[in-house]
């Protein structure tokens, strides 16, 4: 009966969003992936939690921002976010409460991918872009800042025109 329940929230979240944004992470730290989605429409994250089946609506961005998750705050909860490409910040929801963290990352630039991942080992999600290259051959870059302080900064030229970063990708629902 919870597979039914949880298959008919699902498809009640899916209805009329094919401009929503997918997220895979551990939202209510049970140790396993819960189904979430970002509606760029109307701003606001959807989690269908694992461990209870309850469903949590949070407001949370704009048209044209994208979603992001990871553990920003190290508590083994994956937080509610996104990057806003047009100015390259970062919004960011703590799961345990608190003030939100607004971290700017650089200024965006059109075609940047956000990758946030763990890229130091040291249990926190880092902030970082994939900035394809620009022509056939070039060569693409990396820009990374570890957390929780996200001042060390870390540039990598890596990757040529066309790749697609595989820490994440995101669907850019037609925005610039």
């Amino acid at each position: 009966m919870k597979n039914i329940l949880l298959s008919g929230l699902m498809l009640i979240l899916l209805v009329g969003s094919a401009s929503a944004d997918f997220t895979s992470a551990d939202f209510d730290g049970d140790g396993k992936s819960d189904w979430s989605v970002f509606r760029p429409s109307t701003g606001i994250f959807y989690v269908l939690n694992s461990a209870t089946g309850t469903l949590s609506a949070t407001s949370w961005g704009t048209v044209c921002d994208r979603a992001v998750d990871g553990d920003f705050d190290g508590d083994g909860r994956a937080d509610v976010g996104i990057w806003r490409p047009s100015t390259g910040t970062w919004w960011i929801k703590p799961s345990g409460g608190g003030p939100r963290v607004i971290k700017k990352l650089g200024v965006g630039s059109l075609g940047d991918i956000p990758v946030p991942g763990d890229y130091n080992g040291d249990g926190i999600t880092d902030l970082g872009i994939y900035r394809p290259g620009a022509s056939s051959g070039a060569t693409s870059g990396w820009h990374i800042k570890f957390g929780p302080t996200w001042t060390n900064w870390t540039n990598g030229s890596w990757g040529l025109a066309g790749d697609i970063p595989v820490a994440a990708t995101y669907k850019d629902c037609n925005c610039p």
